[in-house]
């Protein structure tokens, strides 16, 4: 194992045991086991029949379900190095598992079976050397007890509920399940580690489409005045330059229509900043009177 994999690790107990790294997103963060976004809602929108994507890692959902939808080829970029090693665990959870223990595995309410050992065994084969090393690793911290790590402070374990997880994932499902299995044996995943502000230095492809899920909620942590004009001018303009034509990138997602917790939420504001781009509401996962949104643009 490489003295930068040993880093990693080191990095990753000490989160699992609570200690506060430096960076609350960074390139040691917690990890979000599935998504905060209704994947499901939005992205039947859009056709991913042999298109190339790139798109955040975060919890690995955006991947499995642009390949459940039909993508090939797919690079995930994010921050959080540790993103790596959990798309990979799931993306061996899906060649190794049933359906049913899979959602063992990954579900955290009122689950005893959470991350079970005896279930990484099985999904162990899949994995390469530096990623098993990682997650044998974590288990021996925790004496090889899974639900002690999928509760420990490595995940962001807030609202994580089963419900859901479920109804924000395509892939959740158990035919949906299986067809991803089989879509797995034929796809090309490459890894990209990189902040959103160096990610267009760091992309040698251009795309058909490009997700940056909800890191627009992050704009004060990388500009301190002009949010949506900075984040226009040095993320959004530079990245639509590598969409192929007819791409689109989807580079805002408002959660709970109406309710403004940052510029981001103010559509009129977005508006000013943004002509071109175009807008689908669907239902939040939140509740049955509630809807999220996300804007895109089309090159």
């Amino acid at each position: 194992m490489s003295v930068l994999e040993n880093i990693d690790i080191k990095n990753a107990i000490e989160l699992l045991h609570g200690k506060e790294l430096k960076e609350k997103y960074g390139k040691y963060s917690k990890l979000y086991a599935f998504t905060t976004e209704n994947i499901a809602g939005y992205y039947s929108k859009f056709d991913f029949q042999e298109k190339f994507i790139l798109t955040v890692c975060g919890s690995g959902d955006h991947v499995l379900n642009a390949i459940l939808l039909g993508s090939k080829k797919i690079d995930a970029f994010d921050i959080n190095i540790f993103t790596y090693y959990f798309l990979n665990l799931k993306i061996a959870a899906v060649k190794a598992l049933t359906y049913r223990e899979f959602l063992q595995y990954f579900l955290l309410e009122n689950n005893d079976c959470a991350m079970k050992y005896s279930l990484y065994l099985k999904l162990k084969q899949y994995l390469e050397k530096d990623i098993s090393d990682f997650w044998e690793q974590l288990y021996q911290e925790v004496h090889y007890d899974g639900k002690v790590l999928r509760n420990s402070s490595l995940f962001h374990n807030l609202y994580d509920t089963n419900n859901k997880k479920l109804m924000s994932n395509l892939y959740l499902k158990e035919k949906e399940f299986q067809d991803l299995k089989q879509k797995m044996k034929d796809v090309e995943i490459h890894f990209i580690e990189s902040s959103l502000l160096d990610l267009k230095n760091k992309c040698k492809s251009d795309y058909d489409l490009i997700f940056l899920s909800n890191i627009s909620d992050y704009l004060k942590s990388m500009f301190s005045f002009n949010l949506l004009e900075n984040y226009r001018k040095q993320i959004v303009e530079p990245l639509q330059k590598k969409l192929l034509l007819n791409g689109k990138i989807i580079f805002i997602y408002q959660y709970d229509v109406g309710t403004i917790r940052s510029i981001v939420d103010n559509t009129l504001e977005v508006k000013k900043v943004f002509s071109n781009m175009k807008e689908i509401t669907f239902q939040s996962v939140v509740g049955k009177n509630k809807q999220d949104k996300i804007i895109y643009i089309e090159e």
